[in-house]
């Protein structure tokens, strides 16, 4: 591995059901037809996926979120687990840098 970030892209898109109760946010999967309920902060990351044009790397993304100077090492981590759980969760992708 030559230690690249990898690319991160949602597999949702802008026409993807999503409905909010309470904070939280109810996702449809079409791609396995799974739903899953994730939190404000998990959404606003998911948000940003579906809106890039791109897939991102996740210091790109963390910049987006908060900006480069406010994403330190800690939210970098914190960032990398939600995209790895969405990953798990089927709703984006890792892509090869």
């Amino acid at each position: 591995m030559n230690g690249a970030s990898p690319r991160w892209r949602s597999i949702l898109d802008q026409n993807s059901p999503v409905r909010q109760w309470d904070g939280e946010f109810l996702v449809f999967n079409p791609r396995n037809a799974s739903t899953h309920l994730i939190g404000a902060a998990a959404y606003e990351v998911m948000s940003a996926l579906i809106a890039a044009r791109q897939a991102l790397t996740l210091p790109e993304l963390a910049a987006q979120l908060v900006g480069a100077e406010a994403a330190d090492a800690a939210f970098h981590a914190e960032l990398g687990q939600c995209l790895e759980q969405f990953e798990d969760l089927g709703l984006a992708e890792s892509l090869p840098a």
